[in-house]
């Protein structure tokens, strides 16, 4: 499993100049627009580009090359869900010590805890994504699995937005509920439950590929 994770954040750190960018902007979002945002964006962008290392694997047929070396399904299944969060983790604490500082510097932060608490919401987020994308781009690949999770999103919104339209329901957000610390804690047990669930799958499908 090193040697996996050496591979895939050498390929990560090939993209430097991106990520630089992309810690620049986060930078600039944090002391004008949003650092909730820039939170937001920063760690699904740096998940998302981890999930793309899926598609490095798959060039030029490389899988059958991969599995000839002391690894098997399960232990290429499981450093992929730690490579993903070890980058959504990192961009996290990045974007965070940068929105802490920029509020800092607004004369906007009032209590660190309840502003950490409440920047702690982003890291279930970011579990889901990641829990969802990976079996589905193991099962069919980058390209249909990209596609798969679009088709998924889209139903989830248009349901939603369905739910919302029915006559007599009226939707209030609270947003100090949605930041409350009982709230934050089901959204944790549930990205926990979720991957464990997710793991198991992608376990059996790169258990059951033939290369």
């Amino acid at each position: 499993m090193k040697g996996l994770l050496t591979k895939d954040f050498a390929l990560f750190f090939q993209r430097k100049r991106t990520f630089i960018f992309l810690a620049l902007w986060a930078v600039v979002m944090s002391f004008t627009v949003s650092g909730s945002f820039a939170i937001g964006w920063m760690t699904i962008i740096a998940s998302f580009f981890a999930i793309s290392s899926l598609s490095y694997d798959e060039y030029d047929n490389c899988y059958p090359m991969l599995m000839s070396l002391p690894i098997d399904g399960k232990t290429y299944a499981i450093e992929k869900y730690l490579f993903a969060f070890l980058s959504g983790f990192g961009a996290w604490l990045f974007s965070c010590a940068v929105n802490i500082i920029a509020l800092a510097v607004k004369g906007e932060l009032t209590d660190p805890g309840t502003d950490l608490i409440q920047m702690a919401i982003f890291i279930p987020v970011f579990m889901i994504l990641i829990d969802i994308s990976l079996p589905l781009n193991m099962k069919f690949g980058s390209e249909r699995g990209r596609m798969a999770i679009l088709i998924i999103w889209g139903v989830i919104f248009v349901g939603l937005f369905l739910v919302s339209k029915l006559p007599g329901l009226e939707i209030s957000i609270d947003e100090s509920l949605i930041n409350g610390p009982a709230v934050i804690g089901i959204a944790y047990i549930a990205a926990i439950i979720l991957t464990v669930v997710s793991m198991f799958i992608s376990i059996k499908v790169m258990s059951n590929k033939e290369y």
